[in-house]
């Protein structure tokens, strides 16, 4: 008696359930689309309604100069084996009417192998900063550096683009080696 209960508990259960549980939100197979991302060549400009990015000037090397204040003498940073430098300059202009928050955060390098490079420190006067608030109409020019393995190919500059609320997920400058 006990065991047919329980199947009729069972049964009434499922009966209840399966109804409710359809009743659910549907599932379309309509995703939305990804942001789309605007691809460049080295000293185009990306441009959106808020900001005008360019990356420029691309250098690969194994060492770099700087001037070392509490040396008072230039000095040679050099990369470990199997390592090249990447060196760009970053041209940026807030075209909006707001503060935009801009510098290294934002900013990635990427390579044929999906392999993303984030910025180093550079120890150079000329260096694009981690994070700062770009003035309306304000325009700042600096160098980015990043540590690449050396085989590395189809290197490409990311810039995210998603917090200027704009239809542009990301630009993209690819560079020729």
């Amino acid at each position: 008696m006990k065991n047919r209960t329980a199947w009729l508990l069972v049964s009434c259960l499922m009966t209840v359930a399966l109804p409710l549980v359809s009743c659910g939100q549907a599932v379309t197979e309509e995703e939305e689309a990804p942001a789309p991302i605007l691809n460049l060549r080295i000293g185009e400009t990306a441009q959106t309604p808020n900001m005008k990015l360019t990356v420029s000037e691309p250098v690969i090397t194994d060492s770099y100069q700087y001037y070392s204040k509490v040396a008072d003498e230039m000095r040679t940073k050099e990369t470990p084996a199997g390592w090249s430098f990447l060196l760009v300059t970053i041209e940026l202009e807030n075209l909006g009417s707001d503060q935009q928050q801009v510098g290294l955060i934002k900013i990635k390098a990427t390579d044929s192998e999906a392999t993303n490079y984030t910025p180093i420190a550079l120890l150079a006067e000329d260096r694009l900063a981690h994070t700062q608030e770009l003035a309306p109409g304000e325009k700042l020019r600096g160098r980015v550096l990043f540590k690449i393995r050396e085989e590395a190919t189809g290197l490409k500059i990311i810039y995210d683009l998603m917090s200027l609320n704009v239809d542009i997920r990301q630009a993209e400058w690819e560079i020729d080696q």
